[in-house]
């Protein structure tokens, strides 16, 4: 089962949805990461005298110019491959229904909708879910206008049927993504503290009350940019649309993507506890100035023969440096008169995120395999830094000393090769490099 919160959904990346809230908050959303903004929007909606039209109205137009999320296309493609049956979201936006739609699922026949406050959650418990795949959205649906986003614990007490049949969905194996604490608070009165696996997929790692659920059921965990919804599930999807058989089984598909999982707290004495502060309002004014926003540090390796692909990823880069979000660093940065292997050995060590434009004529160049490739090992295993080979053109990689790190794309589909829209591809490597720093962008 899948169980996607409001870090999955179209509110968690709506510029309008944050700009709109900031305007209420006395609080300088710059200086929070993402997540810590999301949870403001939560709180000034929550506690600011807003009528049910008010809200509805700030709701809208953050969602009504949202496109279809690459996240969600390809979580439709899993759907289609039989990988899940049953999501669970507490999202009220229609963004997934659009994926599935633009994947020539048909609702009512390839797929089905359920919104408890609109729908008989007695019947769905008994027979709903069983014959298609069936989203069922716990906090209702804005478009129909019938949503509780605000009031979800008063809806769960009213339908003790649909309690029972959560508590029991949820006490199976589940997939959680994009859980947040604030947003999806109602989901932990009803989740079981004992049952089968929980993979825990987040860019943060999980704070009281829920962490105790998930130390009692003994949770898996995939923290920090690869925990990211868009991250995951683009992993997941590679995975299964090159390697696997449809049907086989999502927990080992997962466990042989390149982020391992961790156990939650393995040190007992830095858990947090349920009396430790689990909210971000009540930070001291002092740690609120201490905030600092930092750039995530972005090597690129290349071949000169191949600067016109670099070309071509800088330009989708150039969005986010501009943004200050990425710092990223190339040989035509090193300026004259300066020590040129020096200067790259700086920017090597100094990366967080390694990518490597990789054809022939890059593995062939032994400038390139004694500066680059060389050191690139004890880089990635020291330094923790992401390495990601990008195939342009068809080349041995399988053999290059390269294959111990997974490509962004994979070798059968090099960049040249005429059915790959290159740009597509540049473009979601931007995003996933972005989505790589989050956890590591703000002091």
């Amino acid at each position: 089962m899948l169980f996607l919160g409001a870090g999955a959904g179209g509110l968690f990346r709506s510029k309008t949805f944050y700009s709109t809230a900031q305007s209420f908050s006395p609080r300088t959303f710059h200086n929070m990461t993402q997540i810590k903004q999301f949870e403001e929007c939560y709180r000034v909606l929550c506690e600011g005298d807003f009528s049910r039209s008010d809200i509805h109205s700030i709701l809208v137009p953050s969602l009504q110019s949202l496109k279809i999320a690459q996240a969600d296309q390809y979580l439709a493609n899993l759907v289609q491959a039989g990988i899940f049956h049953l999501i669970i979201s507490t999202n009220i936006d229609n963004q997934l229904s659009k994926a599935f739609e633009a994947a020539d699922m048909r609702v009512g026949q390839d797929f089905q909708i359920f919104i408890p406050q609109q729908h008989s959650p007695d019947k769905f418990a008994n027979t709903g879910h069983k014959h298609v795949p069936t989203i069922i959205k716990l906090s209702g649906d804005l478009e129909i206008g019938e949503h509780s986003l605000f009031k979800q614990n008063f809806y769960l007490e009213t339908h003790d049927m649909l309690k029972t049949f959560l508590s029991s969905t949820l006490s199976g194996d589940v997939l959680m993504l994009g859980y947040n604490p604030f947003w999806d608070r109602a989901i932990d009165a009803i989740f079981p503290a004992q049952g089968q696996e929980i993979w825990y997929i987040n860019e943060e790692k999980p704070r009281p009350p829920f962490l105790s659920i998930l130390q009692s059921r003994k949770a898996k965990c995939i923290t920090g940019g690869a925990g990211s919804y868009e991250a995951f599930i683009q992993q997941l999807h590679w995975h299964l649309d090159e390697e696997r058989s449809p049907h086989e089984s999502l927990l080992h598909v997962s466990w042989e993507t390149n982020v391992a999982p961790t156990p939650l707290w393995p040190d007992t004495q830095n858990a947090p506890t349920a009396t430790q502060e689990d909210s971000h309002y009540q930070q001291t004014t002092k740690e609120q100035k201490n905030e600092k926003k930092q750039r995530t540090n972005v090597f690129i390796g290349y071949s000169h023969i191949d600067k016109n692909y670099l070309k071509r990823l800088k330009s989708h880069m150039a969005t986010y440096e501009r943004e200050k979000l990425l710092d990223v660093w190339d040989d035509q940065k090193v300026q004259p008169g300066t020590n040129y292997r020096q200067e790259l050995q700086n920017a090597l060590n100094n990366a967080k995120v390694i990518i490597l434009l990789v054809s022939s004529d890059f593995i062939a160049s032994d400038f390139v395999a004694e500066n680059i490739l060389a050191p690139l090992l004890q880089i990635s295993e020291t330094k923790g830094a992401v390495v990601l080979p990008v195939i342009l053109r068809s080349c041995n990689f399988d053999d290059s000393g390269l294959q111990q790190f997974q490509p962004f794309n994979h070798p059968s589909k090099p960049l040249s090769k005429k059915s790959v829209d290159q740009d597509a591809v540049w473009a979601d490597l931007a995003r996933y490099v972005v989505t790589l720093g989050r956890d590591t962008r703000y002091e």
